[in-house]
């Protein structure tokens, strides 16, 4: 799937190529591609591959989705002074692990750092003691990719309306996106089961597609729930729930420290958050001021931060779209452009 965003495609026009569609995977590139005016090739198909490794520019939004693909690709395309910008999502995540395949991915990682035709960009913000060679720190597309028209009119839907209807005078947790282990919700179940009080103050929304080898582990906090949609959610249907959300949970398993799209949005709409203690999304919540972190399966930590009523930050007005992607644009094309 080819498509075009430049009003005349040109030899010069980037190409902006992600072999897979599922999670945000899509929405980065399209919205990488509308940033720089770049055709995007969507797809695992022969063509998409051509395309990619014969442009004059190409752009990899999501590393990971392939990433020994990738790597070979824009090592193919360097030995022939084409310039590539590759946009990493969990730089961080080999660096920590001892194994063959992570050993091989961090030497991967050396060689985008060395070799010059490469642009390597993270959206993972590095570690205050990590003094290690680093790609450049961009923020995650999904913490700035709302346009104006969301802000100015909301989104709305009839799940919305029900979450609303469901509330009864108390406060909503939302948990947002694959409904799995990996997102903390044993940790959630844990702390309402183990203060029962909490359960006059809140109501917990559960809103996304359960993970088939999650499902058993999660049909308590399915029970507890007052609100449980197993299914993939409209963009409408996803957006409309962070106005009825007191807090939006982030506190994930430290087995997935990764950046969030659900925080992010979160973030651009000024709707509190609640992330574990030194994640990376905590990090990022603690330099922007926003929400609150506990330490992980410290169920009376996190009771307590509910009781407390976690402040809302103050609500933006204003999309950060046109601001964020100029300068994105900027640091890009530097590099493609360069000769």
């Amino acid at each position: 799937m080819i498509l075009p965003n430049a009003a005349r495609v040109t030899a010069d026009t980037p190409v902006v190529y992600e072999r897979k569609l599922d999670g945000h995977r899509r929405n980065y590139a399209e919205t990488i591609g509308k940033v720089l005016g770049a055709t995007v090739v969507l797809g695992p198909s022969p063509g998409g591959l051509r395309t990619a490794l014969t442009a004059r520019y190409l752009v990899i939004t999501t590393l990971e989705s392939a990433p020994m693909f990738f790597f070979a690709l824009v090592l193919a395309r360097a030995i022939v002074r084409r310039r590539s910008t590759v946009i990493a999502t969990r730089w961080h995540v080999a660096s920590g692990r001892r194994s063959a395949r992570a050993a091989l991915r961090r030497l991967a990682h050396i060689t985008l750092l060395a070799v010059e035709p490469i642009q390597v960009l993270s959206i993972t913000p590095p570690a205050d003691d990590d003094h290690s060679r680093t790609p450049q720190f961009i923020e995650d597309v999904e913490f700035w990719d709302l346009p104006q028209p969301v802000f100015d009119h909301p989104p709305t839907s009839d799940l919305a309306t029900a979450v609303a209807t469901a509330r009864h005078g108390r406060k909503t947790i939302v948990v947002l996106g694959t409904l799995e282990r990996s997102k903390g919700l044993l940790f959630l179940e844990s702390i309402f089961a183990a203060r029962p009080e909490l359960a006059q103050h809140y109501i917990i929304v559960c809103c996304g597609e359960v993970m088939a080898p999650s499902r058993a582990d999660l049909e308590p906090l399915r029970l507890r729930a007052t609100v449980w949609v197993d299914r993939f959610l409209t963009r409408d249907e996803l957006l409309s729930l962070y106005p009825v959300a007191d807090i939006v949970w982030c506190c994930y398993d430290p087995s997935y420290d990764v950046s969030s799209g659900v925080f992010g949005r979160a973030l651009q709409l000024g709707r509190p958050t609640l992330t574990r203690t030194g994640s990376i999304v905590a990090r990022i919540a603690g330099r922007a001021g926003h929400g609150e972190s506990v330490a992980y399966a410290d169920v009376d930590g996190a009771a307590a931060a509910l009781l407390r009523r976690l402040p809302a930050p103050p609500r933006p007005r204003n999309s950060r779209f046109d601001t964020v992607s100029t300068s994105l644009r900027r640091i890009i094309m530097r590099h493609l452009h360069r000769s």
